[in-house]
């Protein structure tokens, strides 16, 4: 019965957490123009969930964006996202999209920081009762 009943209470928790990031909304953070921003060093890199990149063709601004925000919400640990056009400094060289997931809170412009080699930045963080700020373990 034990066991029976901290199942259940793992289930419960575990479907309860689910339903709260399913409802979680993110808004746009005000970075102002030039779009030229990137993650400062409190997300980048000790927030990092996840790293996306793609080719320039593949997107325009708003669209990888929207993309870099979707695989953002599939995490429940996601709090904001920053997605921008780049050089890529490794192999080839060349400008590619970019973009990053961070865990840890809701973010403001003063999470971020301008790099004059990046364009076309758009950033999300949680909003709302959800913008409380994560635990780290």
């Amino acid at each position: 019965m034990m066991k029976f009943n901290t199942l259940f209470a793992i289930n419960v928790f575990i479907m309860t957490s689910q339903q709260t990031h399913l409802k979680a909304s993110f808004e746009k953070v005000d970075l102002k123009p030039p779009l030229d921003w990137t993650a400062g060093e409190s997300l980048f890199p000790f927030k990092v969930i996840a790293g996306y990149n793609a080719n320039l063709s593949e997107y325009d601004h708003q669209t990888w964006a929207d993309y870099v925000l979707g695989e953002c919400k599939k995490y429940d640990s996601c709090t904001s996202c920053i997605s921008n056009q780049a050089t890529n400094s490794g192999s080839t060289g060349g400008r590619f999209w970019f973009g990053y997931s961070f865990s840890g809170g809701a973010t403001s412009p003063a999470d971020y920081k301008r790099n004059p080699d990046v364009t076309d930045s758009i950033a999300y963080t949680i909003s709302g009762e959800n913008s409380q700020v994560v635990e780290e373990i």
